[in-house]
């Protein structure tokens, strides 16, 4: 931000500031809890049943 010149004065308003971090906090975190989860959970049921999860029938 060094390299940007402005004439005038640049404020930062805390309610956005505060609201951009909880916001980027939240979203952060489902996305690890999303990526986390286990890979074969979506194919579980197949696996129980004998099946190969990429197998059409």
């Amino acid at each position: 931000m060094l390299a940007y010149i402005a004439q005038g004065t640049v404020e930062w308003d805390m309610r956005f500031l505060i609201a951009s971090v909880l916001f980027a906090v939240t979203i952060t975190s489902i996305a690890i809890q999303v990526s986390s989860r286990d890979p074969l959970h979506a194919c579980s049921r197949s696996l129980q049943q004998g099946r190969h999860p990429e197998s059409k029938s």
